[in-house]
Order: structure tokens, then sequence, then C-alpha cells
């Protein structure tokens, strides 16, 4: 998309059909994706009162979806760009299967809304990577941006006795590892797809086919069968997984619709706004109680990504008087 086709795009999605039905995509599949995330993790038992804990073999499953998905959006979006090879692929692929299990592993120990609150912290580690691999330089707005939504988090973190049970350390220590492989997978996502110029559906093919190979040896070598097997005897689990995976495969998708159809600021601007309503939706429908101390937390963090999309639009105005 060239800059005149970003500036229409940016004056015009907001009365444009086509832009609610993508955004309405996104918000319904993600707020779907998230709340079954939950409720698969955390709260569902069988018949025998067992909660399923297999997350390497929800993740295979999800996968093997997003897999699916990449492949009819890429048929449905033309021919894909020559020669770029799956090897190329290999580091985010990687880092990015690190990022989903420990993130969906730290689910059994935390939260839901500090899983979102602390993926929305995000950018801590893309900077960091950045500066040290890439030698990128930010302005003074977008360190304030981070020590504002890192104190928030640490504010969302610092309970009252009567805000309940508290999130494990543990649980902790996999979001940061789940951040960091965020950190990895961006800038380097980014890399190749400047380098071999791979489309969105590419990049999601490549990275969860990678994803799922790693899944599949660690699948069978630490659960085994045992996680499908508790699947195939639980019907309503297997409801439950296969509206997952459609949200998921969904969601990536309109967001790649977004991305190529209305650019980078107008999504970052929706998936900014849908982390709030996320964290809402969970603690409505779970029943979360938040102190108000823990509600200014998730105010700041919100501002924080405001803050930063403030940022953008700023950046994208003065891109647009120079045309």
């Amino acid at each position: 998309m060239d800059k005149s086709k970003d500036k229409h795009a940016a004056n015009k999605s907001f009365i444009n059909p086509k832009f609610l039905f993508v955004v309405g995509g996104i918000y319904a599949s993600y707020l779907m994706y998230g709340v079954l995330q939950e409720e698969i993790m955390k709260k569902h038992v069988n018949e025998e009162g067992e909660r399923f804990k297999f997350t390497w073999t929800l993740l295979i499953i999800q996968c093997l979806a997003n897999i699916i998905g990449a492949i009819v959006g890429q048929q449905l979006s033309g021919p894909a760009p020559p020669g770029v090879p799956m090897t190329a692929f290999l580091l985010p692929g990687t880092t990015y299967i690190i990022a989903m299990l420990a993130s969906n592993e730290a689910l059994k120990y935390i939260s839901y809304p500090t899983q979102i609150l602390a993926k929305s912290c995000k950018m801590l580690p893309v900077m960091f990577f950045q500066i040290l691999f890439f030698g990128a330089k930010y302005k003074a707005r977008d360190y304030a941006v981070v020590v504002i939504v890192t104190l928030g988090i640490i504010l969302f973190q610092m309970k009252d006795k009567e805000s309940g049970a508290k999130d494990s350390m543990y649980g902790i220590i996999l979001l940061l590892v789940s951040l960091a492989g965020d950190g990895i997978t961006s800038p380097n996502q980014e890399k190749t797809k400047k380098q071999y110029g791979a489309s969105p559906n590419q990049m999601m093919l490549y990275c969860n086919l990678w994803a799922f190979m790693y899944l599949l040896v660690g699948m069978l070598y630490i659960e085994g069968f045992q996680g499908l097997v508790f699947i195939q005897n639980d019907s309503s689990l297997i409801i439950k997984i296969m509206i997952f995976c459609v949200a998921s495969g969904a969601g990536q998708n309109f967001i790649f619709m977004a991305l190529h159809q209305f650019g980078a600021l107008v999504l970052a601007t929706v998936t900014t706004t849908r982390k709030f309503f996320t964290v809402f939706a969970s603690v409505l429908y779970f029943g979360h109680v938040l102190s108000a101390q823990q509600w200014a937390g998730v105010s700041m963090v919100i501002g924080g990504l405001l803050l930063e999309l403030y940022g953008k639009y700023e950046k994208n105005l003065k891109a647009q008087k120079k045309i």
C-alpha cells in the first residue's frame, strides 16, 4: 500500500463497512479466544473432576488450525511472493512458540487479566532487542510509555488483601519468558519480511509450521497422547477447543486483513483498545474481583498504550504533510 492509499484509508476507514466488518471480526475473535483460553486452561473439568493441563497438546491443535487458516488466507489473497525460504523463519518460529508456550503455561498460575496486562508490556523487550541487535533509536515518549505501562502492571500486582488469590511468582517468570520471546520474534519477523518480501500469510504459515514441528516433538516426549485421549473422552471440551481454534485462526486473518487494507496505524488502534475489552470481558464472565488499586493499574496500562498510539498518529500526520 503506497502513502496516498494509506492516507486515504486513515481518513475513510472509520465509515467504511468493510472496516466495521474487519474490526468487528478482530474484537469478536479475540474476545472469544480469550474467554475460551481461560476456560480451557483454568476452569474446565471433565466428569471425573479433572482439569485440562495439556498445554503442548492444545497449542499443537491451535498451530494446526493456524496453518490451515494461513493456507486458506493465501489462496484468497492471491499468489504468494516467490523465493521465500521456510528456513528464514527458523529463529522467529522458534521464539514464537517459546512465547506461546510460556504464555499459555502461565495461565495455570496467574489470572487472565494479569496475562493480558503483562503482554501489553511487550514493547519493553522489543525495544531492548531492537536497540541491542539493530541499533534502533527511540524518543523520550517511547521510554515514558514503557515506564507507565510497567508501573501500571506493578500496581496491578500489588494486590490488596481483599482482592483474592495472588498470582504465582512462577507464573510471572513464565510471562517474562514469553515477553522475551516476543521481543526477539517481532524484530526478526520484520527483518525477514523486508529481506524476502514475505506476505503476512507466508509469515503466519512458516512460523506456525516451525512451531508445529517443535510442539509435535515436545508433546510426544512430555505429554504423549494423554492430552488427545483427555480431549477425545470429553465432548464439551472438543467443542470448546474447536471454537477456540476457529477464533485463533479467524483473528489472525482479520488482523492481516486490517493491516493490508487499512494500514498499521489503524490496526494498532484496534489492537490497543481490544486489550481493555478483553480484560473487562474476563472480569465480567469469570467474576474476577479487582480492587480500586488494580483498576488504577489497568487504567495506567491502557493510558500508556494510548500515549504510544498518539505518537504513531503524530508520526503519521508528519509523513502525510511531506506528501
